[in-house]
């Protein structure tokens, strides 16, 4: 006779299968990540409730492979993700975080060394919705780097984005992207 799995890994499978059957869930979009090999990606989850949440977590590399990491996190507790190291290494990374619980999820990405997180980060809250049309404002950047934009696409369907770019006070003619689905671009 075999013994009981561990009370953790029957909450995560139960969390996994609900999440994914369709309960009421709670989502978070992350559009632009990084699982590069100079960077370092965190989510954190606060969960400010009663009850416990369980968290499905889908990250979405840009060469098409997906993963899926599943966080229970405790009533009035926060809990985090080392995406970067769940991803494994890569490039562009985003994310889709589900959740049983009403929560609040961040990314933090930390640039430079893995072993040295002194060189940077940036932090990021998520998005709780998707949206048609977005508006982004020129971001500065430093001198021989590129400014790129990542494009989530959440659909089981393939989509095309329409990006126009302004430049010199002038709108220019919309470029076509073509995003599969379930994927990321930038």
């Amino acid at each position: 006779q075999s013994a009981a799995p561990p009370v953790g890994v029957i909450d995560a499978a139960s969390a996994a299968l609900s999440l994914l059957t369709g309960v009421e869930r709670h989502t978070w979009y992350f559009a632009e990540g990084s699982s590069a090999r100079t960077d370092r990606e965190t989510l954190a989850f606060l969960n400010p409730g009663p009850a416990m949440a369980l968290i499905l977590t889908t990250l979405l590399r840009m060469d098409g492979r997906r993963v899926t990491a599943v966080t229970n996190v405790a009533p009035r507790s926060r809990g985090t993700l080392d995406a970067s190291f769940a991803a494994g290494e890569g490039d562009l990374l985003a994310a889709v975080v589900r959740s049983s619980e009403p929560i609040v999820a961040e990314r933090t990405i930390y640039h430079g060394s893995a072993q040295d997180e002194g060189t940077g980060a940036a932090l990021t809250l998520g998005q709780t919705a998707t949206a048609h049309t977005w508006y982004l404002p020129r971001q500065s950047i430093a001198s021989g780097e590129d400014e790129r934009i990542a494009i989530l696409n959440v659909y089981p369907f393939a989509l095309r984005a329409r990006i126009a770019y302004v430049r010199n006070g002038r709108l220019q003619p919309p470029v076509s992207v073509p995003v599969p689905a379930l994927s990321v671009v930038g």
